[in-house]
């Protein structure tokens, strides 16, 4: 076969060209840090990648969900933890209004601070976390403890909880019934801690002994029901947290082997392209003789 200069020409520009195209991404993957710049270049690792992404975004709403739901659930431990002070000091200050050597203004006096501390723990029942009453069950945008013009309190909240998604088809309630202890004694009445903390105070007002301290134990022992699921919930979502952390790691890692390039070697490979394509322009230099049409333009 004869082989003309023509044919050299475009072999030579055939072979300059993919010398180029390699160099092109190497250039891309030294700048942007990634194998592939389309999904053609690599189908199966294209999949892979979109595969693995999906999995870290969906992680990251995970560890929001769960950080959302420990903030709410610290939250209402430190509240819960207040009001078992407050109940611990009302039965004290109880205890000493029962004496017999406690008179009528000593009972009085303790009354009022029986009354401050009935306004701590409605303070304490509208406590609010980025804005919304967590201890209103669903009503989280309305104060649920009211006073009303006697002193008494009426409950605005409801029983409903508020669950969140920390893992694939696993949520957790993040609230805590308020309701169960501020509104709802252990009678049946709808008056919980917050009117009988007032009854208490009323009645020392009087100068009379307030006998109902089985009463107060068993409102105590309702704050203590809702600490220890409180104290669950946030193991539950501690572990979680744990668990969809390594996940991550682990899919973040294998991301960047199918993604990430391999910068050491693609350094090589650029330097090794660029010192081929110095030698190929210097070969076709000598080997693409001018041509008689050449020297007539």
């Amino acid at each position: 076969m004869r082989i003309t200069q023509a044919m050299m020409t475009n072999g030579f520009m055939r072979s300059l060209n993919s010398i180029l195209g390699d160099m092109d991404k190497s250039e891309y993957q030294l700048t942007s840090g990634k194998k592939n710049r389309l999904p053609q270049d690599d189908p199966v690792g294209s999949v892979q990648t979109m595969t693995y992404r999906s999995a870290v975004l969906q992680t990251n709403k995970y560890l929001d969900n769960a950080t959302e739901a420990g903030t709410w659930l610290d939250n209402t431990d430190t509240a819960l933890n207040e009001v078992t002070s407050v109940i611990h000091r009302v039965r004290t200050l109880m205890e000493e209004a029962n004496t017999d050597t406690a008179t009528a203004e000593s009972r009085q006096a303790i009354a009022e601070e029986v009354d401050q501390l009935v306004d701590h723990v409605s303070q304490i029942a509208n406590t609010t976390v980025g804005g919304r009453y967590i201890f209103g069950g669903t009503n989280t945008g309305n104060p649920p403890a009211v006073v009303g013009g006697t002193g008494f309190y009426t409950w605005n909240g409801n029983d409903g909880e508020i669950a969140v998604e920390i893992d694939a088809k696993a949520t957790v309630a993040i609230n805590s019934i308020g309701k169960r202890i501020f509104a709802d004694s252990s009678t049946g009445a709808n008056d919980g801690l917050l009117n009988f903390l007032k009854s208490v105070s009323n009645t020392l007002k009087t100068g009379a002994q307030a006998n109902n301290l089985g009463q107060l134990d068993k409102l105590a022992d309702k704050v203590l029901e809702q600490q220890a699921s409180v104290g669950a919930r946030e193991n539950r979502i501690e572990f979680t947290n744990n668990r969809l952390q390594n996940f991550k790691l682990t899919m973040t890692n294998t991301l960047a082997q199918v993604e990430d390039a391999d910068m050491a070697q693609v350094i090589t490979d650029f330097k090794t392209q660029e010192s081929v394509y110095r030698s190929a322009l210097s070969t076709g230099a000598r080997v693409l003789q001018p041509s008689l049409v050449d020297f007539l333009r």
